[in-house]
């Protein structure tokens, strides 16, 4: 079927819904990341599953004749460790056809299974890669097409609560319909949530034993985010346990911090 881009019954593309949508996310974006204070962000660092949902839009090649419209995703995970994880995959783009179908119904779908590989996470914040193999539906006004697909994504969470993140995520299905290969770009945000996890913090500074530098720092001394204590005034007394936090430098103190 021919589906030429110049048909009489081409209809412009409606984004209102679409951008509502990404402003929407980044909104919430902005809110966790300006608004959560640091000290409540935290992340399972043993074995754990995680199920998500998101919303965001769907972009296609124009030729193909569906409009940009609104994306949603379910996910469902099983992280063994900090290193890997298995994820299932599932996305919808209900939208029109702009070309032959006079505005009627149209979609697209994606279900795949895949793996996730976090990339240099810290206790706040989680980048990671994914990749996807699955089945692409593209069901237009007259006809429907389904395709083996490629799904490739890049995202970064955001640990809000031990079990609890944002997400954000960049993501091409690659797929062909039409006889050619396609690009389906996705942008999406949304919550995902850990359960059955496991949370070790030895030396109890808050952060876990996964991501702690220095695992037998003195309980009640202050850490960033690598679990590694401060020395405001450089005398061997770590702040939070120093009863004397502005000793001047070289001063011999005692266990407490103080001049002797």
């Amino acid at each position: 079927m021919n589906r030429s881009v110049k048909s009489s019954h081409r209809r412009p593309v409606r984004r209102v819904e679409v951008r509502g949508a990404v402003l929407g996310a980044a909104v919430l974006v902005l809110w966790l990341v300006l608004g959560v204070p640091e000290r409540v962000w935290a992340q399972a660092d043993g074995g754990h599953a995680e199920l998500a949902g998101g919303v965001g839009a769907g972009f296609f090649e124009k030729w193909l004749g569906i409009e940009d419209a609104t994306l949603w995703t379910g996910r469902l995970a099983y992280h063994p460790g900090l290193s890997w994880g298995l994820e299932l995959q599932a996305e919808r783009v209900n939208s029109r056809d702009r070309i032959e179908g006079g505005g009627a119904a149209a979609h697209f779908t994606y279900w795949g299974l895949g793996g996730v590989i976090p990339l240099r996470p810290t206790r706040a914040f989680s980048p990671y890669f994914s990749v996807s193999l699955g089945v692409a539906t593209l069901a237009l006004a007259h006809d429907t097409e389904r395709s083996p697909a490629v799904g490739v994504g890049i995202g970064v969470q955001w640990h809000v609560l031990r079990s609890l993140a944002l997400f954000g995520e960049f993501k091409d299905d690659l797929a062909t319909f039409q006889d050619a290969w396609t690009h389906q770009v996705l942008i999406v945000a949304g919550l995902r949530f850990s359960f059955a996890t496991t949370h070790r913090d030895s030396d109890g500074d808050g952060v876990s034993d996964a991501y702690d530098r220095c695992p037998q720092t003195p309980l009640g001394a202050v850490v960033d985010e690598r679990g590694c204590p401060s020395d405001s005034d450089a005398d061997g007394v770590f702040d939070g346990i120093d009863a004397c936090p502005d000793t001047p430098i070289a001063t011999p103190v005692d266990r407490h911090g103080c001049p002797r």
